[in-house]
């Protein structure tokens, strides 16, 4: 059995859905958590389609850190202190950073490029 990444439920963190059965085609997502069910072991987590769900603790899990990320793909930033105004937004992202290792260029729905941190990008599916 695959070892399960701790994860933080305060509303506001972002977690990967994983293991669903009925709904298999939400695993890999990465969402925001909107509150923490504890009397029900669930987790409230909004999609970036808009969508909520509410999966048992079970099936959800701290979105991988690590990832090699290529151009054109999607990323939801998330965790970035010095402009939070950016957390929740959905970039692409256009090349890693020349002079910033564990960096990458993004581009904002704005059209803007940001040099954002790796551990702040979740690789969104589909």
């Amino acid at each position: 059995m695959e070892e399960q990444r701790q994860f933080d439920a305060t509303p506001g963190s972002f977690v990967m859905i994983q293991g669903l059965k009925q709904d298999s085609q939400w695993n890999g997502m990465v969402g925001m958590v909107v509150c923490h069910q504890q009397h029900l072991s669930r987790v409230e987590v909004l999609l970036p389609s808009g969508q909520r769900l509410a999966p048992a603790l079970q099936n959800v899990a701290a979105p991988a850190a690590e990832i090699s990320l290529v151009s054109g793909q999607s990323v939801l930033l998330n965790g970035i202190l010095s402009r939070p105004e950016l957390n929740g937004t959905t970039a692409s992202v256009l090349r890693p950073a020349a002079n910033a290792k564990g960096r990458y260029i993004v581009e904002l729905p704005d059209k803007m490029e940001a040099s954002i941190k790796a551990d702040n990008l979740a690789l969104l599916c589909g």
